[in-house]
């Protein structure tokens, strides 16, 4: 049986995420638990609050419209990013929280209504609600083969795709970063 690879979340503001800090697995369980809405999918089918052990190899997440509202710091991904969650699907999210999901490695996928909505009828087969998504064709492919494209900006895919956050786009320009400073010691010595 194929692990399962959806998360299904009608739409459900990330508000109170916050509560689930980074590094807490089991915080963010608890989160779920509280949270009724919360539906998620398992080789067994949909089910709240039962079996939440099941939902640990998910890796993408279908959620409802303003998908992260109400988280305007990084917790929330970090959340996710902890709970295994490598790419969340919604018709819109958060400014904030979608800039932060390209921060920490997730990726967020904005998709029409009606795509999300197939996604979402997907996810009630249960363990054969295996869903891919390739980032370097920008396609996902839902269990009956079928495909969607959908759009990411260049800059945020290649970060992505080369596990690149902020510290380590800085990284990559270490040898021109090197080359001025060796002329800034030289022209400046008294600096």
């Amino acid at each position: 049986m194929p692990s399962p690879s959806l998360i299904r979340v009608p739409t459900l503001q990330t508000q109170g995420l916050d509560e689930a800090r980074a590094g807490s697995i089991n915080e963010l369980i608890a989160f779920i638990d509280r949270h009724p809405r919360l539906l998620v999918l398992t080789g067994a089918g949909l089910s709240t609050r039962s079996g939440i052990p099941a939902y640990r190899n998910a890796q993408i997440l279908v959620a409802g419209e303003n998908f992260g509202c109400g988280s305007s710091r990084e917790h929330a991904p970090w959340a996710l990013l902890d709970f295994g969650i490598r790419c969340v699907i919604a018709p819109s999210f958060a400014d904030i929280f979608f800039n932060n999901c390209f921060k920490n490695g997730i990726l967020p996928i904005v998709l029409p209504q009606e795509d999300v909505d197939k996604l979402m009828d997907d996810a009630g087969r249960g363990a054969n609600a295996v869903v891919t998504v390739d980032l370097e064709s920008q396609t996902i492919t839902g269990p009956d083969g079928g495909s969607i494209t959908f759009d990411v900006d260049p800059f945020r895919k290649h970060c992505l795709l080369n596990g690149l956050d902020d510290i380590g786009l800085t990284m990559e320009k270490a040898a021109s970063i090197d080359t001025f400073e060796a002329q800034a010691a030289q022209a400046r010595p008294w600096v």
